[in-house]
Formats: structure tokens, sequence, C-alpha cells
């Protein structure tokens, strides 16, 4: 994504150069290892260089070296595996379904056994 365009705006970009509503999507990940303020940072670039990622917004917890990562990507560009594997140590990840019906009660089961 170019620097100081939105995700509105890529996703206008991407329906008049052909791609759908359907084919954005967007990826939860329950990322760790992240032990300082850099880490989101490296993170966030990390996942941006991927060809087809759109946006990457990384929240991390305070005091603790565990994050939820939204990646927004077009998925006829690029699957979840292929832009997770550029997550590479120290810092590891489990994608939670964002068709999970029970999604944030997984995120708050992560956050407890994790964070707190």
């Amino acid at each position: 994504m170019e620097m100081g365009v939105s995700l509105v705006e890529e996703q206008a970009r991407a329906r008049q150069a052909g791609s759908t509503r359907s084919e954005m999507a967007r990826a939860t990940v329950f990322v760790g290892g992240m032990y300082c303020a850099k880490c989101s940072d490296a993170i966030r670039d990390s996942l941006s260089r991927v060809r087809g990622v759109v946006e990457v917004l990384v929240t991390n917890y305070v005091e603790s070296p565990y994050g939820i990562v939204q990646v927004f990507y077009d998925s006829r560009q690029v699957r979840t595996d292929e832009f997770l594997a550029h997550l590479r140590t120290p810092y590891w990840a489990t994608l939670i379904e964002d068709r999970d019906p029970k999604r944030e009660q997984t995120l708050q089961r992560y956050t407890e056994i994790y964070v707190c």
C-alpha cells in the first residue's frame, strides 16, 4: 500500500482494476514475540511488502509480548499462509478465522491464556 493511501482508496483502485469486494479479505492473527515498540513496525513492514496485502493494522498489548494483527488483502493475489510465512523468529502467529462464529471468544481465550 502506498504511503498516505487509505484502505478505502486502495479498495476503490482495486475495483477499478477489476477486483471485486468479495476478493478483498481480512485475516486476524494473534502474534507472540513482540518484545519492544519496534516489533509493531517490523511486523507491519514485513507483511506490507507482500504482494496482495493492502493494509496491516497492529495492536499490541501493553507490557506484554502479544498482539493482534489485522491483515487486509486481495485473496486473488495471496493466501494467508503465504503472508504469515513472512513472520519469522522471534514472532509466532496463530490465525483466528474471521468466519468463525466464535471469533471473539477465541480472541478472548488467547488473551486470557497468554496476556493475563
